[in-house]
């Protein structure tokens, strides 16, 4: 009520500019403004659903018009009876029904709220979108006049005689959703639309999408594209699209959001991610794997690698281990205190799933952990010998909520007690081929999993 009370103080002052010897001589300017701030009012009251029990409503209506009773609308009920069109159940018989013997399309009111209805219902392949879709069109080559009262038709006439299309086609030519919607004065209570989201789908999802467009969409309306849900629906175009550009920034910018909004697939429950095809979940899996390898072994290098034992040392586990990555499937870095900052600030990288390494001397010191079959396998930076533990008895797990205090910290001490390790191997005679050689044949024998020395030799 007190909506409509707000209202009805706009029109009185609008009426009052707009009307006797101030309308007659009012400068031109001052009228733009004043029509203006009419057509936001009208927009308003067309979104405006007044107090009433729209299910009591729709029983109402379908009582009426299929002549199972004597009751009329009240001028109340025939305001609201556009919103009662996108129940799901109302076909295109009732609509038209509804349409032809109670509304008063001639009124722009009325144009507006049917118009909102239309946009909110949107069904491109629905008989009732379609029909009300011709409605409006007809009303509106009728009365041209509205478009002064409805400014994104006036910018924009082909959203209601089209398709989504030309809003998708609107997205690419203003490099965003929310800049096209804006531009075309796009009411904002439909941004949740279902025409705005089958717009936005199209534009995501069509043949051949180029990667750079997408991104660019992605980059300027992120927040959006979360608050309307859309990530699980976008997400496959996005990462079929980067994966084929091969843009290492595209897919760091990628990986980045998609693991805020959608989280890992690799957690249990990520309904999200069953939306999304196994062929571009399987590369981005990819992704993240890379992503902490390239953390991790970059970390060495700024660090125990820039030593000349350290170099020699970490060359070869990186080629080893680097043979084995697409066999690898949870991954996980936990870090050093001031490793965290030196892969941010040094190496422009963003770890995901981590933890914080606890108990060391070197604040840089990390562990790389990765599943290969049934077994955990876990690498220690700078000197430390490599441990395997059965699934699910690793003193440190792959999957995790943070906890209320920040992520969760594990003590390097503990590790190195732990004495459930099934196999371990220092990293001696790397020149020789010596470690590598029994860890590759322990990988053959345990996971099923073969490579051979070409593979994982430095190259």
């Amino acid at each position: 009520m007190a909506a409509l009370k707000d209202l009805l103080y706009d029109i009185k002052n609008i009426a009052g500019v707009m009307s006797g010897e101030s309308f007659e001589y009012a400068e031109p300017k001052r009228l733009m403004i004043q029509d203006k701030r009419l057509s936001r009012v009208e927009a308003r009251m067309a979104e405006n659903i007044q107090d009433i029990d729209l299910e009591a409503l729709y029983a109402k209506a379908r009582k009426i018009i299929d002549k199972r009773g004597q009751e009329t609308f009240s001028l109340r009920e025939v305001r609201n009876l556009p919103f009662i069109l996108n129940k799901s159940d109302a076909d295109v018989l009732f609509a038209k029904s509804v349409v032809q013997r109670y509304l008063k399309l001639d009124r722009v009111f009325v144009f507006r709220r049917l118009l909102n209805v239309y946009f909110n219902g949107y069904d491109g392949t629905s008989s009732k979108t379609q029909y009300l879709k011709k409605e409006l069109s007809q009303t509106l080559r009728a009365h041209p006049e509205f478009l002064r009262r409805i400014p994104c038709l006036q910018k924009e006439k082909n959203l209601l005689y089209r398709d989504e299309t030309i809003m998708a086609s609107g997205f690419f030519g203003a490099h965003s959703i929310s800049g096209y919607l804006k531009d075309i004065e796009f009411p904002e209570s439909l941004y949740g639309s279902r025409f705005v989201i089958k717009a936005i789908l199209r534009a995501f999802n069509r043949p051949s999408a180029n990667a750079a467009v997408l991104m660019e969409l992605l980059r300027n309306d992120e927040k959006l594209l979360d608050t309307l849900h859309l990530f699980p629906f976008i997400a496959e175009s996005l990462i079929l699209a980067v994966d084929h550009s091969q843009n290492l920034q595209f897919r760091e910018a990628l990986v980045k959001c998609l693991f805020r909004y959608m989280k890992d697939p690799r957690y249990e429950n990520q309904n999200q991610w069953k939306r999304v095809n196994p062929k571009a979940r399987k590369i981005f899996l990819s992704w993240l794997r890379r992503n902490d390898f390239e953390i991790f072994f970059g970390l060495i290098e700024k660090t125990a690698g820039s030593t000349y034992t350290g170099d020699r040392m970490w060359r070869y586990r990186r080629a080893f281990w680097e043979a084995y990555l697409d066999d690898m499937y949870f991954t996980r870095v936990v870090l050093g205190p001031s490793a965290l900052r030196l892969a941010r600030v040094a190496m422009h990288k963003e770890a995901l799933n981590y933890a914080v390494l606890t108990g060391i001397q070197d604040k840089t010191q990390s562990l790389l952990m990765f599943s290969i079959g049934k077994y955990t396998f876990i690498e220690v930076s700078h000197n430390g010998r490599l441990r395997v533990f059965e699934s699910g008895k690793a003193p440190i797990p792959f999957m995790e909520e943070d906890s209320l205090f920040g992520r969760r910290e594990y003590s390097y001490q503990k590790l190195v007690q732990d004495d459930r390790a099934v196999y371990t191997m220092v990293h001696s005679g790397a020149e020789n081929y010596s470690w590598q050689t029994k860890v590759s044949s322990w990988i053959r024998t345990q996971c099923g999993v073969y490579r051979n020395r070409k593979q994982w030799s430095l190259k």
